[in-house]
């Protein structure tokens, strides 16, 4: 990505108050900087990376341009930093720190050491240990170079010792913190175990996890937090949902109890409330769901950013919802809302959570048979940049992708991409039964005149599937059976009865 992508990416991800806090703070008129006019250009118009070059260089045919983008890309990160300055215990904390440097090189010792006293106090109080032992390491440095002024040995070995104590937690959860991030990048990456050699691995990390709270010392929010949620996400890609659920609300009433501790920096807790209603979603307990909605709807978000992040995964939520109670005239309005609000804007989330959405916006359109806006919606995912996209969600993409061809009738195009996404799966290792069976259908739907036949072969191997605890949660992202029964019974899928009987 070019310097001038990177800098139109900052700029249109700007909120409005941050927009005048950034003018406010560089006031300038057209024509009088080379970087005002820059951000005039990218602000105000929808130019591509040349055409903002094209347009700058009309205004400025003598300027080096280089300078100016660099320029610009500095203050923006200047004024958002002084606009966040207050904002969070953390920015709190790293300005005091600041503040403690300029007042020692003053020689202000006094009030140095009462503000490191301060810093440490706040860093403690909120769990923020690696800054206590910046403060902490501070103090020392500066106790040395002053000769320790009013201080003896045996409160210099406090010190040393507190040092390492705090030392020794924060590298307790960093290897608690390791594991867990371990665990939910194979979840983000591969999802729900699907074989017995994943749960094999899987049972690997959580003896690791056991073995590391085993030797746990200190009790913490954030220690206490790891082990709920790492056990949390483990019972979720184990296919026990049931008792993920159970450790989720664990978690919730843990976080409600020290709201004090996060209630600066909410986003952790609204990907908890996240993980409980997918956890709901797949359990298929749509009556629980409302309750955690409207908690994620109460979170106060402290940032533009947070703002549309929560109202993203409010509206995938309540879209999932009105799903599993098939009120699809909802869900379409929904999705409508959806789109006019974030699509048709453009509005940054991040980019796994908005191809979530995407997936299920597809579904939506799917069952109520516009086939080129669902078609729409699932290239939208298989041409965005794959890193961010979780492997399982991208297959099912690919399994999507080919039955919205089937529906459009776009035989010869299948025919090849079938093959194709066989390739990619066997290379992969990703072919496991769900896929088997639909490019086994898909197949025999291309060569064989028998068609009915391939489709009552596929619609009963859906429902022997269900019965599979590696496969089950999978099917429930996206109504494969239903389609194929839609086609058997020649029915619209909104005719359908969910609950499989005719």
């Amino acid at each position: 990505m070019s310097k001038i992508e990177h800098l139109t990416t900052l700029i249109n991800s700007l909120s409005k108050t941050e927009k005048r806090y950034f003018k406010w703070s560089y006031p300038w008129k057209p024509g009088d900087k080379i970087y005002g006019d820059l951000y005039d250009i990218i602000e105000k118009g929808n130019y591509s990376s040349q055409e903002v070059k094209v347009k700058l260089k009309e205004a400025y045919p003598d300027a080096v341009l280089e300078p100016a983008y660099k320029h610009l890309y500095k203050m923006l990160m200047r004024s958002l930093r002084n606009y966040e300055s207050d904002r969070s215990v953390e920015n709190k904390i790293i300005n005091l720190l600041g503040d403690v440097k300029i007042l020692f090189n003053k020689g202000i010792f006094e009030l140095c050491f009462s503000e490191i006293e301060k810093g440490k106090k706040l860093a403690l109080r909120y769990e923020k240990f690696g800054y206590y032992l910046l403060f902490a390491r501070l103090e020392l440095q500066y106790l040395t170079s002053l000769e320790f002024p009013g201080l003896d040995e045996k409160a210099l070995l406090q010190k040393q010792k507190r040092i390492i104590d705090i030392i020794n937690h924060e590298l307790f959860i960093n290897r608690h913190a390791s594991l867990y991030e371990l665990l939910t990048f194979r979840y983000h990456k591969q999802g729900n175990v699907r074989s017995e050699v994943e749960t094999a691995k899987l049972n690997d990390l959580l003896l690791n996890e056991h073995q590391i709270v085993a030797l746990k010392k200190h009790k913490s929010f954030e220690s206490d937090k790891l082990h709920l949620h790492f056990q949390a996400t483990y019972f979720l890609m184990a296919g026990n949902p049931d008792q993920s659920l159970k450790i989720f609300k664990e978690l919730n009433e843990f976080f409600l109890e020290h709201k004090a501790l996060w209630a600066d920096s909410p986003v952790y807790y609204v990907y908890l409330l996240h993980g409980i209603l997918t956890d709901l979603h797949l359990m298929k307990r749509d009556a629980d769901m409302p309750y955690f909605l409207k908690e994620l709807e109460h979170v106060q978000s402290n940032s533009e950013s947070l703002h549309l992040l929560k109202e993203h995964l409010v509206h995938y939520h309540w879209l999932g919802l009105f799903i599993e109670q098939d009120n699809l005239p909802e869900a379409q309005k929904l999705s409508a809302q959806y789109e006019k609000q974030f699509l048709a804007k453009k509005t940054i989330v991040p980019p796994n959570t908005s191809a979530a959405m995407h997936f299920r916006l597809a579904g939506v359109y799917f069952m109520l048979e516009d086939y080129s806006k669902s078609l729409q919606l699932v290239n939208a995912i298989l041409n965005s940049s794959g890193p961010f996209i979780s492997s399982q969600l991208y297959v099912l993409s690919r399994l999507i992708n080919l039955l919205i061809h089937l529906e459009l009738e776009n035989e010869d195009y299948l025919f090849y991409e079938i093959k194709s996404v066989k390739r990619k799966l066997k290379s992969s290792k990703k072919l496991f039964m769900l896929e088997k069976i639909t490019l086994q259908f898909l197949t025999k739907w291309v060569n064989a005149n028998e068609r009915n036949k391939a489709l009552q072969y596929y619609a009963d191997a859906l429902e022997e599937l269900e019965k599979d605890d590696f496969e089950n949660q999978l099917l429930r992202q996206f109504p494969f059976w239903r389609w194929a029964k839609s086609r058997l019974l020649k029915k619209p899928m909104t005719e359908i009865n969910i609950a499989k009987t005719e």
